[in-house]
This record gives structure tokens, C-alpha cells and sequence, in this order.
């Protein structure tokens, strides 16, 4: 009797701790998106010159051209650089947001892109991205990223170089990406793959 007793506690610990472990771990897939929210400036913050606005796209559905095209129109920057890696053999999401932004008004010698290679993690083109800032004699940066960053350390590596950066999105992005992002597919899958890439990218030091 003594044993049953004792294996019936077991079970209801073992219940009770499995149903904590439950309860924990959907509250922090529900919670994900505002656990991942990029440490950037709000668009309603008054953002500084710069030498240079990076517009770094990855969002397809992003509304960011329009926010860059902003951003140059009130002289916050002289120039914009279009990055990216490439979506299929010798094709850059880049260079189709740089035709956006012409047809918006930015002259053409104002609007570069950089081409960026392949990469198991976001850390070696940020230092790319870094050393062509400073190897055209930038001194300052504003970065128009995406609401969740791929990499903890985004920025950093502008600063390692002397380089004064302030990181910045799209409102309208981020509240789209908060707004019911667990009925939404591309949601859920832009998400998810964030939260392992930043988990993967932080076991090794070449990505951090």
C-alpha cells in the first residue's frame, strides 16, 4: 500500500511539473514576437544625420522603401545603400529596391547596392557591410532593418569600426508582424526561423 502510495505522488509531481513545462513553453512561443523585437528606434523618435542611410532588406512584405525615401527626403542622409544576399543565381533583392526607390524620386547617383554573399549566419556580412562603410569614409550610419533582427549583435560591428550607427524600422511592420502573427503563415515561419537562427547562431563564434 505504502508503495502505491509513493508511486502516486511520483505520478502526480511528474503530472504536475509536465503540465508547467507545457503551460511555460506555449506562453513563450505565444510571447515570441515581442521576445524577439529588434533593440531599434521607433519611428517616432527624431532619428540624426548620418552619412549614409543602409536599407537592408530582407522582408518582402516590408514597407521599409517608403521609409528610406522619408528619411532622404528630410536630409537625414546624402546617400543609400541597398544590401542584400541574393534571392537565386545572380539575383538581388537589391537591385529591385533600388528601381523602387528611383521610381520614388531618389536620384540615381544617389542609390548604391552591395551585394552580399551566402552566409550560414547574418555576422559575416555585418562586418562586410561595416568595413565598406568605412572604407568609403562614412563616420555614421542609419540602418532600416526589419522588426525582428536575425542577430543579437546587429550594430556592433559598426561600432567596432568607429562607426556612430542608430537602427531604426518601420512601425507599420512591426505592429503588422505583432497583429495576430499566430493565424498568418508567413508570420509563423518568419518567426519561428528567427527565434532557431538566433538560438543556432549563438553556439558558435563566428556568427556572434
Amino acid at each position: 500500500m505504502a508503495v502505491k502510495l509513493q508511486w502516486g505522488k511520483r505520478l502526480q509531481i511528474m503530472l504536475a511539473l509536465g503540465a508547467t513545462i507545457i503551460g511555460f513553453s506555449g506562453l513563450g512561443l505565444f510571447c515570441l514576437p515581442w521576445l524577439l523585437r529588434a533593440p531599434v528606434l521607433p519611428e517616432t523618435t527624431p532619428l540624426p544625420d548620418a552619412d549614409v542611410v543602409i536599407h537592408w532588406i530582407t522582408m518582402s512584405q516590408s514597407r521599409a522603401d517608403q521609409r528610406v525615401v522619408a528619411l532622404y527626403q528630410q536630409s537625414h542622409a546624402k546617400k543609400i545603400i541597398c544590401v542584400s544576399m541574393p534571392i537565386s543565381w545572380d539575383v538581388y533583392a537589391a537591385d529591385f529596391t533600388r528601381q523602387h526607390l528611383l521610381a520614388l524620386g531618389v536620384p540615381a547617383e544617389n542609390v548604391l547596392t552591395l551585394h552580399l554573399p551566402l552566409e550560414a549566419c547574418p555576422a559575416p556580412n555585418e562586418r562586410r557591410v561595416a568595413q565598406y562603410v568605412k572604407a568609403q569614409g562614412w563616420q555614421s550610419v542609419l540602418l532600416v532593418t526589419d522588426p525582428i533582427v536575425s542577430s543579437s549583435g546587429m550594430g556592433k560591428y559598426f561600432q567596432q569600426e568607429g562607426i556612430n550607427v542608430a537602427i531604426t524600422c518601420v512601425q507599420e511592420d512591426q505592429d503588422e508582424l505583432m497583429r495576430q502573427w499566430w493565424k498568418t503563415h508567413w508570420k509563423i515561419q518568419w518567426i519561428t526561423k528567427s527565434a532557431f537562427g538566433i538560438l543556432l547562431d549563438s553556439a558558435y563564434a563566428e556568427c556572434r
